[in-house]
This record gives structure tokens, C-alpha cells and sequence, in this order.
């Protein structure tokens, strides 16, 4: 993995493109990498419910006392209320950008004080739901938001899963794109 958090650097926001095999691992080690850089982490997940990400973390040595989820897709899947309390917000589905957008600002103000690292798991899940033209706009919000408050981030996709308009408008959004190492 070549994604890399230091305390001298200035926020920034990076589209990591992950081989889909590795999805998770990808996950779990931009978590890491931005908890070891001191940051406070909010994970806005489509991708996997907030309670398997949870456990996910845990198994991975990653202390998730620092860890606050937005969790689009629990309620959506299940039917039913999931966990809901200071470390976790859930919106009714992935396709809720208002509600999702509302989240995101309520979860930042609350831990506003703090370095805050946004992970967004995952742009490719994303589109089962939505038309590429309303990620893009979403994405441009999020990645405002984070510029605005000087604050870091992470878009998670899977490499080969967006279409070329997708990519080359959010290519734009950021400051830098990783690809996986190609042979992996």
C-alpha cells in the first residue's frame, strides 16, 4: 500500500483506487495509517455495515474508541434500527445523499477540535444506487467540506469500477490518485 499520513503535512484528499479483491484491506489500512497519524476517523460506509467494519478493526489492532461511523447501509439492508449512539449515525439508504450530506456535518461538528480524517467506503458501491452525475456532485460537497475545514480524506473505490467521466471529474476533487501496484 503506498497511502501515507505524516503529522508535517497539510490536509489532503486522495481518490485510493483498491484492487476489489482487497477492498477491505484497503479499509482497514487507511484507518490505521490515519490513527496512527493522530487523527480522529469518521468512516461513511455503503459498502459493509458498520458493525462488520467494526469487527474488522478490532482484529486488525485498530482502536475504535477513535473511530465514528456513518452508517448508509445497515438500516437499508436489514430492515430494521441498528446500533445508534455517540460513535454511530445511520442514514434509511446509500441513496440519501441529503441525509448523508446532513450526517457528515453533524458528526464533523461534534468532533470539531479534533484532526478528523473522513474515509468515504465506497465510491463503486455508490453507484448500484445512484447515476455517476450525483456521486460526482456529492463528492465535490465532501471534498469542499473537508478543504473548507482543512481537514483529510480518503474516497475508496474499486479500481476499474468507476466509468471514465466519473473518474476524470473526480480526479479533480483531490490531490492525489492511488492505483494498486500493478502484479499484486
Amino acid at each position: 500500500m503506498n497511502f501515507s499520513l505524516d503529522d508535517t503535512e497539510e490536509s489532503k484528499i486522495v481518490l485510493y483506487l483498491s484492487d476489489p479483491r482487497k477492498i477491505r484491506e484497503s479499509n482497514t489500512a487507511v484507518i490505521k495509517e490515519a490513527q496512527d497519524a493522530g487523527y480522529i476517523t469518521i468512516v461513511v460506509t455503503t459498502n459493509f455495515p458498520a458493525s462488520i467494519l467494526e469487527k474488522l478493526y478490532i482484529k486488525s489492532g485498530i482502536k475504535t474508541e477513535s473511530v465514528y461511523f456513518i452508517d448508509a447501509i445497515t438500516r437499508y439492508s436489514m430492515g430494521t434500527d441498528p446500533v445508534s449512539d455517540e460513535h454511530h449515525m445511520n442514514t434509511n439508504n446509500p441513496a440519501d445523499l441529503t441525509s448523508l450530506g446532513i450526517a457528515i456535518t453533524e458528526m464533523m461538528k461534534k468532533l470539531q477540535g479534533n484532526k478528523i480524517f473522513v474515509l468515504m467506503d465506497s465510491i463503486s458501491t455508490m453507484l448500484i444506487y445512484l447515476p455517476s452525475v450525483k456521486i460526482s456532485q456529492f463528492t465535490h460537497f465532501i471534498s469542499t467540506k473537508l478543504r473548507q475545514r482543512e481537514e483529510s480524506g480518503v474516497l475508496l473505490a474499486v479500481d476499474g469500477g468507476l466509468d471514465p467521466m466519473l473518474l476524470s471529474q473526480m480526479s479533480s476533487f483531490v490531490d492525489e490518485i492511488i492505483e494498486p501496484e500493478k502484479g499484486q
